[in-house]
């Protein structure tokens, strides 16, 4: 390979070669701008100047046809033409106004047409007594309208500019139409007043109808086509309008872009187009109170030559001023960098190591360069006296250095024995696993455990043969997807409600008696307690731990039965004693034996007691066998609490003078589906309670308030409240407090036992808050989505 030395480019030539070329580009960018800024704007000027040119050769067209109008629009509401019309009588007359209004014969013919469209009167003597109504012109003349249309004579096939207005009556009745044809060199001396045909054929001027089609043009070949392609719909007008003259208005490719110009014109437009092979700049504009364009073109040739014309000299100019300024910037900066070689000379002397020596600044004329070399000397003995200072730096470094290493050497030896530490901690912790998993492992129960997202991350064997798993399955995947949980009625239970809402996100315990079916769809009854794993104050998972109750529920179902069954044989003969000490107590009503009929009411009372306890064991039998039927329907608990309150309230002794308030926290009423049977229970015997342990001349409130996706309602009665000891049995069947047995000895312990059974069968929860002596606020909770529908056997109601 051969190495190419290339030759060492000095400050001086790189600072000259940049500068030359920065002013090189500069000029060179300021030269394009100007151009650029010169071409737009030479365009612009003459954008500007042909739409001047353009409007004012429409103002000068629309100026002649305004005259002619005015002129005729006299002549049409004249008295000599209204006696005519009326008399007809008066023709000499008529024509002696048309001689005098076609004075300077600006008027190739005047007529008059009756209503029908008959020329009645003309100038033009062929055309007497010929029925023209079927033309534009007099078609919008008849019914009120003056207008002007291009068209071709009938009389001598030449074009014509044909203006009609109605004649009307003295009772402003329109009797016929006035039409004069305009002398066409008048308008058209107008539109071509301007030299616009004096640069070899690259300038154009088109006067156009309303379709587009040309009516006249510097290139006779162009007179009576259109531009561009019209649309179908225009092209049957223009074959309406220009058929029946036998002109065949073809298109031509030029200054096709005007098309949609006239097709949707508003105002005077400016835009590029082509003709033939040349660009053209255009402009059209519309001619005032007409339905005529103009059309001016300028090529492109002429306008690209005035902008050359313009800027060769600006170019020069550029040229010259960059050769001027190179050579100036070369003189100046080869004089300006003598001094800096010097002292490129000093700095590489010291940028080697020599820090002693100096720069000599008498030998540099420039006082500038002067105080830099003076400035550098000041700066060399600072880095000598740096230098100096840097060496003590570095030994006093060293020392500590050394010293951190021997730091590092006994902080090594500490984090050695922390790690034979943290080693034996792992070990203990890896024995304390094996002991829990085998702990798990041994209990006869089966275990489950999960992680936030609710991903089994342990299971024992039990688990395993009870739920139907293999050895491997299971891990990370959720117990839901193997097993299924329904009610003792049959209803499907979630178990993300127990396991992830409950346990992990709320971290609540609760327990579970259901029904489990497994893969294999085996079921049995199961009973099933879910509880949170708390670590550092944070929730890590839950664990669920399952027992099989088979035989306890067998036992359960055959304890039910026997309630049940029991319960129904005692109510038929309680039901006749009842009847019988009924008409005992009617029969004695007129006897003065008070004693006979104070034990006859005694053996009623007892009677209604035990029909009472026994229509609550049926329905507690009922809701723990899962046959009750839930109907839900939409109700205002509000209202629903009130009828309950209307309906206890007169059971309320009037000596007691015990009052009964609802209040609401609901920002609005919150219609719920729920069993009104069912909850009328719930209400009436909370209640019961309430006016049986409340204080005389107490208040007893009922508040409804909404808890997320719970509605919370709250019973408050000021009584005996409940012994802190007694609080744990208060929901047990057929438990009463000690204090409530010493108020009220009757009771029978079920009424809180069936309200819990029902409260959280429908999925909600029920709890109280009491001090002794204080009273007791009993609450509890239904779902604001309501309680779900049960085809069960048989109602709540017995």
């Amino acid at each position: 390979m051969v190495n190419i030395k290339l030759p060492k480019v000095t400050l001086r030539t790189r600072l000259i070669s940049v500068t030359l070329l920065a002013v090189l580009f500069f000029n060179t960018v300021v030269g394009i701008l100007l151009y650029l800024n010169i071409s737009s704007g030479f365009r612009d000027y003459a954008k500007e100047e042909m739409i001047r040119e353009a409007n004012e050769r429409a103002y000068e067209v629309s100026s002649v046809l305004d005259e002619t109008r005015t002129k005729i629009e006299y002549v049409a509401q004249s008295d000599t033409v209204r006696e005519f019309f009326h008399e007809k009588k008066n023709t000499i007359e008529v024509e002696k106004l048309f001689s005098l209004l076609n004075l300077n014969e600006e008027y190739l013919t005047l007529s008059l047409f009756d209503k029908n469209g008959t020329v009645l009167l003309s100038t033009e003597s062929t055309i007497l007594g010929k029925n023209f109504a079927f033309r534009d012109y007099f078609r919008k003349a008849i019914v009120g309208t003056q207008n002007t249309d291009v068209l071709i004579s009938s009389v001598d096939n030449s074009l014509g500019f044909f203006h009609a207005v109605p004649v009307y009556s003295d009772t402003k009745e329109i009797v016929g139409v006035f039409l004069a044809r305009i002398q066409t060199k008048k308008v058209l001396s107008k539109v071509y007043e301007v030299n616009v045909l004096s640069t070899q054929g690259k300038k154009h001027v088109l006067l156009l109808d309303e379709f587009g089609v040309i009516i006249s043009s510097d290139n006779p070949e162009q007179i009576f086509r259109t531009v561009g392609t019209p649309s179908k719909n225009i092209e049957i007008l223009i074959q309406k309008k220009w058929g029946p003259m036998g002109i065949d208005a073809t298109p031509i490719s030029n200054f096709s872009e005007s098309r949609s110009v006239i097709e949707n014109y508003k105002e005077v437009e400016s835009f590029t187009s082509k003709s033939g092979s040349d660009s053209y700049l255009t402009s059209i504009v519309g001619i005032p109170n007409s339905n005529l364009f103009l059309l001016f073109a300028s090529s492109d040739t002429v306008i690209g030559s005035a902008i050359q014309r313009l800027t060769n000299p600006l170019i020069l100019y550029i040229v010259l001023l960059v050769v001027f300024l190179s050579l100036m910037l070369f003189l100046i900066i080869d004089e300006f960098l003598k001094p800096l070689v010097r002292i490129k000379s000093f700095i590489n002397s010291v940028s080697q190591g020599d820090v002693n020596s100096a720069l000599d600044v008498s030998l540099i004329d420039d006082n500038e360069f002067k105080e830099l070399g003076g400035e550098l000397n000041e700066m060399v003995e600072s880095i000598r006296g740096f230098q100096t200072k840097l060496e003590d730096r570095v030994k006093e470094k060293t020392k500590e250095l050394d010293d951190r290493i021997k730091e590092l050497e006994t902080t090594k030896r500490s984090m050695i024995n922390v790690l034979e530490d943290l080693e034996q901690s792992k070990t203990r912790v890896e024995i304390q696993q094996a002991q829990t998993t085998a702990v798990l492992e041994s209990v006869e129960h089966a275990v489950v455990v999960v992680d936030p997202e609710g991903k089994i991350t342990f299971i024992n064997e039990v688990a395993r043969k009870m739920f139907g798993f293999g050895t491997a399955s299971g891990i990370s995947t959720k117990l839901s997807d193997f097993i299924h949980v329904h009610d003792f009625s049959g209803v499907e239970i979630s178990l993300e409600e127990y396991l992830l809402k409950r346990a992990i996100q709320e971290g609540k315990s609760s327990i579970l008696r259901s029904y489990i079916s497994q893969k294999n769809e085996v079921m049995f009854p199961a009973f099933s307690v879910f509880a949170p794993i708390v670590f550092q104050n944070g929730i890590i998972g839950a664990v669920a731990v399952v027992r099989d109750i088979t035989e306890e529920k067998k036992l359960e179902d055959v304890r039910i039965s026997f309630i049940s069954t029991a319960a129904h044989q005692l109510r038929t003969p309680l039901t006749a004693i009842s009847w019988f000490s009924e008409m005992l107590l009617d029969e004695m009503q007129n006897e003065t034996k008070t004693d006979e009929k104070e034990m006859a009411s005694q053996i009623h009372r007892s009677v209604k007691r035990m029909i009472d306890f026994v229509n609550m064991l049926l329905q507690v039998a009922r809701v723990e066998a899962g046959r009750l039927r839930v109907v839900p329907v939409l109700c205002d608990l509000e209202v629903i609490t009130q009828e309950v309150v209307q309906a206890i309230t007169p059971l309320i002794p009037k000596e007691d003078k015990k009052e009964i308030q609802v209040r609401s926290l609901l920002v609005s009423h919150l219609n719920v589906l729920i069993d009104k049977e069912i909850y009328w229970q719930v209400i009436q015997n909370f209640l019961t309670n309430a006016i049986r342990y409340s204080d005389k001349n107490s208040v007893i409130t009922i508040t409804f308030e909404r808890k997320k996706d719970m509605i919370e309602c709250s019973i408050h009665n000021f009584g005996i409240g409940i012994p802190e000891k007694e609080k744990g049995k208060i929901f047990q069947r057929f438990y009463r407090a000690s204090n409530a047995i010493k108020t009220v000895p009757e009771g029978s312990g079920l009424g809180l036992a069936l309200v819990k059974l029902l409260v959280e069968d429908w999925g909600g929860s029920v709890w109280f808050e009491s001090n002794k002596n204080d009273g007791t606020v009993f609450i509890f909770t239904i779902p604001v989505s309501g309680m779900k529908e049960r085809n069960g056997e048989i109602g709540l109601k017995v």
